[in-house]
């Protein structure tokens, strides 16, 4: 899921553009083709905010960010019934929806929220706010 390469050498944090590493590893076409096209899905899920059909594993976007139910086109067309998976959990939709919190697949739950919600609370001296999540 990265698209940065580093140096492989000890204490050494450089990093490398793409270019020289094909450059130095030497990289046969297929392994270039397949460099190629990882680094791009990677680019498109980091700088576009996309992720994989659970079904097709083609890239989707979320048009609607307050509702996790999305509706995948090519799944849809092959299956020939409207297919729609949780962009939380990538699996496929259960439940009514809209719904910005959770579908209906068991264990689906949002991490970050889950962490705002078990951690303790912090106190500031300076500020008079009550349940702030540490």
């Amino acid at each position: 899921g990265q698209s940065r390469f580093y140096c492989g050498q000890s204490d050494c944090d450089a990093v490398w553009s793409y270019t020289e590493v094909r450059e130095m590893a030497l990289l046969t076409a297929k392994e270039k083709k397949y460099f190629e096209k990882n680094l791009a899905l990677n680019a498109a899920r980091n700088y576009f905010f996309t992720k994989p059909c659970p079904g097709c594993k083609y890239s989707v976007t979320r048009k609607d960010s307050s509702n996790l139910s999305v509706r995948c086109w090519i799944c849809t067309a092959k299956k020939g019934y409207v297919y729609e998976f949780c962009w939380q959990c990538l699996r496929e939709w259960r439940g009514p929806q809209p719904r910005s919190d959770h579908c209906g697949n068991e264990d689906c739950n949002n991490n970050s929220l889950n962490t705002l919600r078990t951690c303790p609370n912090v106190s500031f001296e300076c500020v008079e706010v009550i349940g702030c999540p540490a």
